[in-house]
């Protein structure tokens, strides 16, 4: 047999060992110090079953279901179907991040371009259902680290990851998505644009095989992949029980940064974030407080407050009236309503919304639902 074809077997091997959703790298270790090797595996004899029922019964039970050869096969089948590669454990390309972990995955099945050995990596997660201040808020983050050559990781969700990968999309970067399901399942299905984009210069990367679905269990896993991958991480909201609380568990054990974004005490979604700055976790308030805890350099980047400037209305010499001024003196980055504007101005309310329809067409304030208006903060202004 020709090493091309002992290669060939070994990989597809292995990628039927993964299917069966029992095995790990260490499982694989244990695996080929009990037989030899993994091969043996292929299509097992009952006194194989026998030993790997010592080291694992869940095995030895989804092997006597079907064992490691056609389940290969198909997954090799599968992987052409659907244009996608695999990365497995000791390759050349398997990203060297999750070797921290205790047993890293067998397999990475990706679209785009995995990650790389010392690129710097920030993840950021939080809530799918965030508030419209959280989708703001990780969507400039994510912006910010590309603008500063910064790789964005997340898990895809609906969102703080959304708007995350989004950001940095926008910002020209690289981002990386890491699912809970199978890769053909891009999950949720909406996202299917955005993947495509992400995948110019970035991922999207699962350890399950192309069939799985996106089950509860698998997101928990999921998670300490995304925290593998990164430098540091950023909480964008979380209540007090969340996935992304998981996240900063797996971050912080693998020794990576944790920082988190303050959010309004009253708020159930800030009281993971909260907690954790109670607990002497670090707050960023952009992405030059992060640049200055990690001792990285901008890379001759302007500052923040330079990309950023307070209000934007030099730069972009904005004409205002006298009375928008002062309309856009009373708002803040908290949506206020037309009856808590009213108080403060010598105006009629058809004069207010007036003022406040030219400031919006200006983009210097944003309509919030409820007829609730907003005065935007530094980063949303377009063209900064």
């Amino acid at each position: 047999m020709t090493n091309e074809k002992k290669t060939h077997l070994w990989r597809e091997t292995i990628l039927g060992l993964n299917d069966t959703g029992r095995a790990g790298s260490r499982e694989l270790g244990e695996i080929e110090k009990a037989l030899g090797s993994v091969l043996a595996l292929r299509q097992p004899t009952s006194f194989v079953l026998r030993q790997i029922s010592t080291l694992s019964g869940g095995l030895a039970r989804a092997l006597r279901k079907e064992s490691l050869e056609p389940r290969g096969q198909r997954v090799l089948q599968m992987l052409d179907r659907h244009g996608l590669h695999a990365s497995i454990f000791g390759d050349q390309d398997y990203p060297q991040g999750l070797y921290a972990l205790a047993n890293p995955p067998l397999v990475l099945f990706y679209k785009g371009k995995l990650p790389v050995e010392g690129q710097r990596r920030v993840a950021i997660v939080g809530a799918r259902a965030c508030s419209r201040y959280g989708k703001r808020m990780a969507r400039t983050l994510g912006r910010d680290l590309a603008l500063r050559g910064i790789e964005v990781t997340s898990g895809l969700a609906r969102g703080v990851d959304r708007e995350a990968h989004v950001g940095a999309l926008e910002g020209g970067g690289v981002t990386h998505g890491i699912l809970g399901c199978g890769l053909p399942r891009i999950y949720p299905s909406e996202h299917r644009g955005l993947v495509d984009q992400m995948m110019q210069n970035g991922s999207v990367i699962c350890e399950f095989s192309p069939n799985t679905a996106p089950l509860p269990g698998n997101f928990p896993r999921r998670n300490r992949i995304i925290a593998a991958l990164c430098d540091g991480l950023i909480l964008v909201e979380a209540k007090e029980k969340s996935g992304g609380l998981i996240t900063v568990r797996w971050a912080a054990d693998l020794g990576r940064n944790v920082f988190v974004l303050p959010g309004q005490i009253d708020n159930p979604l800030s009281a993971g974030c909260l907690g954790l700055m109670r607990d002497g976790v670090g707050m960023v308030r952009h992405v030059d407080d992060l640049m200055s805890d990690m001792r990285w350099p901008s890379d001759g980047l302007e500052s923040h407050a330079q990309l950023l400037p307070q209000s934007g209305l030099e730069t972009m010499k904005i004409h205002l009236t006298a009375n928008e001024e002062r309309l856009l003196a009373c708002l803040d980055h908290e949506a206020l309503s037309l009856d808590a504007l009213l108080p403060a101005l010598d105006q009629t309310p058809g004069q207010v919304l007036t003022g406040l329809l030219s400031l919006e067409l200006k983009g210097l304030v944003e309509q919030e639902a409820g007829m609730r208006f907003r005065r935007k903060g530094r980063g949303e202004i377009e063209g900064h």
